[in-house]
């Protein structure tokens, strides 16, 4: 399917749906302040996402779900607003230059990640600017986890997460932005890392 160029707007669950293994291409709409997610990918099913525009006001679901081992590529989009996460992951990701605008960070109470990475999962989470969730990537026992050249702004203590993964994390050049002298850039523990060129910076 190839999804263009609509409005999805005040849907009583998602605004727009994949499962059952299918594919489908979603270029250049607005989705917003529907019930539940976004989009939802189930199933097994393959999507790639350029160019939208995402947001919801209020609500714990995440803007886009990536569930039961589907597939997605998600490119050049706007994301605003978000419960537990901006995306959630179970499954496999490549998430490239997105804007991630949350409404927090919120310190307590549900997850409130940008990106939340399921065990077993994969990601590659690359130059993505991120500002107002508690951590911009969450991961623990993934399956593999790659972070680079993404900048964070106004999260809680850590700027990216990555726990326990099964094979070796890369994270490199990633510049966080806060005014906490706590506050850390990255922090990885599992296999064998490469972890270089992070830092940390003041607002």
């Amino acid at each position: 399917a190839k999804i263009v160029g609509n409005l999805c707007k005040g849907n009583k669950s998602a605004g727009i749906g994949i499962r059952k293994r299918a594919e489908a291409t979603v270029t250049k709409n607005r989705i917003l302040d529907n019930g539940s997610v976004a989009i939802g990918v189930r199933n097994g099913s393959k999507i790639i996402a350029e160019k939208n525009t995402l947001s919801r006001k209020g609500g714990m679901p995440p803007l886009i779900a990536i569930l039961e081992n589907s597939q997605a590529t998600l490119i050049d989009n706007d994301l605003s607003g978000g419960g537990v996460a901006g995306v959630l992951l179970q499954g496999n990701a490549h998430i490239e230059n997105n804007r991630f605008h949350g409404n927090g960070p919120r310190k307590g109470g549900p997850p409130n990640f940008a990106i939340w990475v399921r065990e077993g999962s994969e990601v590659t989470f690359s130059d993505n600017q991120v500002k107002g969730w508690r951590h911009a990537l969450f991961a623990s026992k993934a399956k593999q986890v790659t972070a680079n050249d993404n900048q964070v702004r106004a999260f809680l203590g850590t700027a990216l997460v990555i726990r326990d993964s099964e094979k070796p994390t890369t994270a490199k050049g990633n510049r966080a932005f806060s005014d906490d002298p706590k506050a850390q850039a990255i922090e990885v523990s599992g296999p064998t890392a490469t972890v270089t060129g992070n830092q940390m910076e003041k607002n």
